[in-house]
């Protein structure tokens, strides 16, 4: 019984890799090896190439240090108080992270003033609005799990709210921080839809960029230069996201029966949980809305033909 349960066990792990070796990797070594020319290397060292690769990466780190500033105050809240209307803001946050990538171009093309469309701008403020989500819900969900009376002890000690903060929290959050932060500019980097819509064709990223070579100018090898690259940056982010995510995993601050959840008690604490519930939801909302507003109306019109 044990010998048959292993053989099972055995081949029940061999099938899934044989569909990926199949399906997946089987068409990509075909078109690597037909397609790649050695000579195509040469556009690694080309001005357009190291321009393109440089707007990649200034514009997704501009847009990840951004997500983070903004999505640091949400997760404070979500994690620490309780409050009317909670469990919808943190549904409501995550909303953007999950709709179409055409959509969200769509709203901002309608929201932004056509003084900054096609402009890199126009690109780091829908990859704000795309990633902010994801952000909170990793600094969030490690928030909670930081032991509540670490905070009282500090407190108790004389040290404020924000020295409580920057010497007990902060230091804990450290990793998923930075796990959130790779994370979001992995979605930047590698975004398409979002350059495409918003950014046009002077403003091309690795991921356009692989588009408009295989696409429009027939160029497969170059494509697949390119794709190489990509996968070589995307594989170094994923494995520091894996290990931070070990690492990470270890301490074990949630095993407690206690929750850092209350309801706010000072007027400054209420004041904060109302700010970024509001801003929030002002934030989430408004650019469905000109989507929503874009669809019906035709110019001053209600129109339902479309």
């Amino acid at each position: 019984m044990t010998s048959a349960y292993r053989h099972t066990t055995k081949w029940l792990a061999i099938a899934p890799i044989a569909v990926m070796l199949a399906f997946v990797l089987v068409p990509v070594l075909n078109i690597f090896s037909t397609s790649l020319r050695l000579d195509s290397f040469a556009i690694l060292s080309a001005t357009t190439t190291r321009n393109i690769v440089w707007f990649t990466t200034w514009q997704a780190f501009i847009s990840t240090a951004i997500v983070l500033v903004i999505a640091s105050p949400i997760a404070a809240v979500i994690a620490n108080f309780k409050f009317i209307g909670r469990r919808a803001l943190i549904s409501l946050v995550s909303v953007p992270f999950i709709l179409p990538t055409v959509v969200v171009g769509a709203a901002f093309l309608e929201l932004l003033p056509r003084s900054i469309h096609r402009s890199a701008l126009a690109i780091i403020i829908a990859h704000v609005y795309f990633n902010v989500g994801l952000a909170v819900r990793i600094i969030s969900s490690r928030w909670q799990q930081i032991h509540p009376q670490l905070d009282d002890a500090a407190r108790t000690l004389g040290a404020s709210t924000i020295r409580t903060f920057l010497t007990i929290t902060l230091p804990l959050l450290k990793k998923s921080f930075i796990s959130a932060g790779l994370l979001v500019f992995l979605m930047c980097f590698t975004s398409y839809g979002v350059v495409r819509i918003l950014g046009g064709p002077a403003r091309s990223t690795i991921e356009t960029e692989i588009y408009f070579r295989a696409m429009q100018l027939g160029d497969v090898s170059g494509a697949l230069v390119l794709s190489i690259l990509q996968l070589v940056v995307v594989g170094i982010l994923i494995f520091l996201i894996t290990n931070i995510g070990k690492a990470k995993a270890s301490p074990k601050f949630g095993q407690t029966v206690y929750s850092r959840l209350h309801h706010p008690r000072s007027s400054r604490q209420k004041l904060l949980v109302a700010t970024v519930a509001i801003t929030t939801t002002v934030a989430v909302v408004t650019p469905l809305m000109s989507v929503l507003h874009r669809s019906i109306y035709l110019g001053e019109r209600f129109d339902t033909s479309a």
